[in-house]
């Protein structure tokens, strides 16, 4: 299914870039809603092989942490971030 998902995304992501002529959609819902369950299949995923994916996140960008902060706050918004945080137990 992730797999399946990850299409999906990037079929959204064509699409709101116009590739090859197709038409922009009016909204990014569908785009939004990709990208969400492409989020909720990886952290299915990291669940189910206890990987705590904040922590492997930060390991691997160690050598740059104000970068990979930056990265996740532009990204999400900090409230967003602490509420996803909490949610997932990390």
């Amino acid at each position: 299914m992730f797999t399946e998902e990850v299409g999906e995304l990037a079929k959204a992501v064509r699409k709101e870039t116009g590739f090859k002529g197709e038409k922009k959609p009016d909204n990014h819902d569908n785009l939004r809603e990709e990208f969400a369950d492409v989020l909720n299949y990886l952290m299915e995923l990291a669940n189910r092989f206890d990987v705590n994916l904040a922590e492997v996140y930060f390991e691997k960008h160690k050598d740059q942490p104000d970068a990979a902060v930056e990265i996740v706050y532009t990204s999400i918004e900090k409230r967003r971030l602490d509420k996803i945080i909490k949610c997932a137990g990390w």
